[in-house]
Formats: structure tokens, sequence, C-alpha cells
């Protein structure tokens, strides 16, 4: 009768354990929106409580004591993708008027995605605070007018800029067709949650 030596049943025990197939199940990463995660250099014990901002001051009125100071050109900070909507919404009820302003937002937002096509850089945003609708498209053309422009738009770009804290600047325009609205980016820049809750403070006086 054969003898096997304790080295042999070693050796042959290594080879059982190889072939054992993984228990442990791969996770799928995700690839959607809701995989995104705000990629600024914040800690996220300084990411505030979810809030929305409150009613916008009142507009002064055409003829203002303060030189300067008229309703021609309006800024009004956005901090949820929904605000910024009704800012659209509003300007295109009111543009009736006798004298239209013209209304810029400020809208801080996560990007989700953005490529460059020839001379435009397309933009899809999220909330600052969760993953679902409403989403918000924007168009920024001036990004090859200025080395700087370039470099601030295109942190963005690709796998690398997904789930990063915008600064956008820009008009609400109303699609074609008349359903919907996007953002025709004038300034865009990268921010963080630092900068949200600084400019919150200021705005929402709280």
């Amino acid at each position: 009768m054969d003898t096997i030596s304790e080295e042999e049943e070693e050796e042959e025990e290594e080879e059982e354990e190889e072939e054992e197939p993984a228990t442990t199940p791969i996770k799928n990463p995700g690839t959607g929106p809701k995989a995104l995660e705000p990629t600024n250099s914040d800690s996220s014990s300084s990411i505030p409580k979810p809030f929305i901002r409150g009613t916008f001051p009142p507009e002064v009125q055409p003829r203002c004591l303060i030189e300067g100071l008229n309703t021609r050109t309006l800024l009004k900070t956005c901090f949820r993708i929904g605000e910024a909507l009704r800012v659209g919404h509003s300007r295109s009820s009111s543009s009736q008027g006798a004298v239209e302003s013209d209304i810029l937002v400020e809208l801080y937002a996560r990007v989700s995605f953005s490529e460059r096509r020839d001379t435009k850089q397309n933009f899809q945003f999220l909330d600052l605070f969760h993953d679902r609708p409403p989403f918000l498209s924007g168009v920024f053309e001036y990004w090859r007018r200025c080395e700087l422009w370039d470099t601030d738009a295109a942190v963005f770009l690709g796998v690398e800029g997904r789930g990063r804290i915008a600064r956008v600047v820009g008009r609400m325009k109303r699609k074609d067709g008349g359903v919907g609205f996007w953002v025709q980016i004038l300034l865009i820049s990268e921010a963080g949650w630092g900068d949200v809750e600084a400019v919150r403070k200021v705005v929402c006086k709280t």
C-alpha cells in the first residue's frame, strides 16, 4: 500500500483551496447618476443639510434713488435645480412687460456629465443634495475665448468631472418647442461646500 508523505498532503490541500470559487460577489460600482458623490476637497462633515432659499427680494423701483441701481439686470442666486427652473418660468411669464429685464441666475449644482463638441461644452446638472429629477442641461460656448475659462470648464470633463460642484452664471432659456428650460452658461467654475455655505449665509441670512 502506497503511503503519502505529509508534504504531498499539504500540496493537495493547497490545490483544492485554489480551485474553490470565490464566494464573495463583486459588487457593480454603478455608472448612473445615483453613483455620483461630490468630489470636491471638502470633508463630508462640512456638507450642510438640504435647504431651499426663501423668496427672492422684491425688485427695486424703475426710478431708484440709488444711482446705477435698476431692474434692467437681475441676478438670482439658486441652490437647487427647481429654483433655477422657477426663475426661467417666471421670466417667461413676465416677458410681456413693457421693459424686459435681463435675468441672470447664479446656480450651485453638481455636474453629472460634460463633453466638448466643436466650439460648445455641454453639461448636465444634478441637484446639490439628491440624484433625482429635475435635471438641467447647459451649454458653454465661451470656453475657447479665454485660457482661464478653458481651464475652469475643463475640470468637469470626463469621469473625473462627474459629481463636482459647479458655480454657474447664465441665462435660463426655453427649449425649442416651448417645453422645459436649459441654461446658457456665461461663466462656470468649480466650487465647494464651503462656498455654498458662505453664499447661503449671505442670501438666506441664516
